[in-house]
C-alpha cells in the first residue's frame, strides 16, 4: 500500500468519525419515544429558549416538578444533566450557524445561548473555518 493510499484511507476514517459523532450529539439532545412526559417539556422549553439564560428553576416551573425529582428523571431518562443538556442543545446551534460565513464567531456564540466564548470551547472557531464548505 503506498503511503498516499494509506493517508487517504487515514483521511476518510476521519469524516467518517466526526460524522458519527456529530450524529451521535444530535441523537442525544433528539426526544426519545419513550420518556416521561416532564423530561420531554424540559427538552421542549430548553430548544424553545436556547439563545437565553437557562436555570434549573426556570425548567421545573415550566414542567411542574420538585428540583430533587427533576434532576433525577432528567438523568436517568437522558444520561446526563440538565446542563449538559442546555449545553449540548447550544453546541449542535453553534455548529449549524458555524456553516454561515457571513456570521462572526461573537454573533455565533450569543445567538446560541453562551454567555462566555470560553463556554464554546469543545468547538473552536479554527476547526470549523476548515469544515465550511467552498463558497465561490
Amino acid at each position: 500500500m503506498t503511503a498516499d493510499r494509506f493517508q487517504a484511507i487515514i483521511q476518510l476514517l476521519n469524516v467518517f468519525a466526526q460524522y458519527l459523532a456529530d450524529f451521535a450529539g444530535r441523537q442525544c439532545i433528539a426526544n426519545a419515544e419513550v420518556e416521561p412526559a416532564a423530561v420531554t417539556r424540559a427538552k421542549q422549553f430548553v430548544r424553545d429558549h436556547v439563545d437565553e439564560s437557562i436555570n434549573l428553576e426556570q425548567v421545573v416551573q415550566q414542567v411542574g416538578v420538585s428540583r430533587f425529582y427533576f434532576c433525577k428523571l432528567f438523568k436517568k431518562a437522558t444520561g446526563m444533566t440538565l446542563t449538559e443538556y442546555v449545553t449540548r442543545v447550544r453546541v449542535e446551534k453553534a455548529k449549524m450557524l458555524l456553516v454561515d460565513p457571513a456570521l462572526r464567531i461573537s454573533e455565533v456564540v450569543f445567538a446560541a445561548g453562551f454567555v462566555r466564548f470560553r463556554a464554546l470551547t469543545a468547538c473552536s472557531s479554527n476547526t470549523w473555518a476548515c469544515r465550511r464548505p467552498n463558497t465561490v
